[in-house]
């Protein structure tokens, strides 16, 4: 905007270019318009240092005034521009402010956290260091005889037929809802028969009872026909799962044994021992994926067994006894019922029939006798 002039009056430095305009004790008598006018500073009077040189608007002419005179007050002219400048000024001061107050707040605690994870980082190489150095406990303890235990493992998972596992595992999901449903059911019918005896059901209302035994035989009726038409042997389902469960457990003992990684370093024993080690990890990879199928079976074995935990196999022939007990006392029951509604509305008739004394009674059969006569 070209060079600064000093003008007191504004407090600093007023740049060539700038709008001002007169102040509010502007007085008259100067032949350059009337009061309040706006102007640029176009200069400053050369024969004054404080004397500036105004052009003003409404006519462009050039006037000089003395910037601390009383009566030349002028008043510096804000623009929508630099006042958005300025606003933008402070702004980035503020912004500035609050990043680094918040780079000096956290600036301490950044280093220690870097210094911590240096010391945690120096450690753990440290470690790793001695490890490479070290053996492991199970393969200081390793003993030959237990790669003849994996062998023996083996052998027994050979006889497992992983697919035959997982089939049994299936059945034995159909099989124990049955088994767990049919048992309450069979509780409730015995304990029906046993408070109905037939000898007294003349004496109760045999329809009410008629409804509860037919609801409570018909579930158990369909229950016992899913029981007993599965095709497959309850016993022969519960025994195998039994067994792979049997063999998971002595399986999960098993575990891989780290060998030492820096091996130039070991004595010719544990040179040995080392190869041996190998020969028993290269043993349990082959029974781990011998016994791959039945594994990914486990969780649902294991739920099974838990269920098996105080489960009583179900004994067919009296399950079907009390069956046909039940409906036989549910077809007497509907018969007594239709004979006790029939009494019932014999009775009705008879309410209903007028009462005959004993002497209307002879009077009758004199009558009658009289005719025969």
């Amino acid at each position: 905007m070209g060079e600064g002039v000093l003008v007191p009056e504004f407090g600093g430095t007023l740049r060539i270019g700038a709008k001002v305009r007169r102040g509010r004790d502007w007085m008259s008598g100067n032949s350059d318009g009337g009061p309040r006018g706006e102007g640029v500073l176009v200069g400053v009077y050369e024969h004054n240092a404080d004397g500036v040189n105004v052009k003003w608007d409404h006519n462009g002419s050039e006037r000089w005034y003395n910037a601390t005179s009383s009566c030349m007050r002028l008043e510096y002219v804000h623009t929508a521009a630099e006042d958005k400048a300025e606003r933008e000024r402070v702004e980035r001061v503020e912004r500035q402010r609050k990043v680094d107050a918040e780079w000096e707040a956290c600036r301490p605690s950044a280093f220690t956290a870097l210094q911590s994870e240096v010391e945690s980082l120096r450690t753990e190489v440290t470690s790793l260091k001695a490890e490479r150095h070290q053996t492991s406990p199970a393969f200081t303890s390793f003993s030959p005889s237990a790669l003849g235990g994996v062998h023996t493992l083996t052998e027994r998972a050979r006889g497992f037929d992983g697919e035959a596992v997982a089939v049994a595992v299936k059945n034995l999901k159909t099989y124990l809802p049955l088994v767990q449903g049919i048992a309450p059911q069979a509780q409730k019918l015995r304990e029906f028969t046993k408070k109905n005896k037939r000898s007294k059901l003349v004496t109760k209302k045999c329809s009410t009872l008629s409804a509860s035994l037919a609801k409570m035989h018909s579930a158990y009726h369909t229950s016992l026909a899913s029981l007993t038409a599965l095709h497959f042997n309850p016993g022969d389902v519960m025994q195998r799962v039994r067994s792979a469960s049997d063999l998971l457990v002595s399986i999960s003992a098993v575990k891989g044994i780290s060998l030492p990684q820096d091996r130039a370093r070991l004595s010719l024993a544990d040179t040995r021992k080392y190869f041996q080690v190998e020969k028993f990890n290269q043993a349990v990879r082959e029974l781990m994926e011998l016994i791959g199928p039945i594994i990914d079976c486990q969780a649902t074995i294991e739920q099974c067994m838990k269920d098996l935990k105080g489960l009583e196999t179900p004994d067919t022939e009296a399950l079907t006894a009390l069956d046909q007990e039940c409906g036989t006392l549910l077809d007497t029951l509907q018969r007594l019922a239709k004979d006790q509604a029939a009494a019932q509305v014999l009775v009705q008739q008879l309410e209903r029939t007028p009462h005959v004394t004993e002497a209307e009674a002879d009077d009758e059969e004199c009558e009658i006798e009289c005719l025969g006569f």
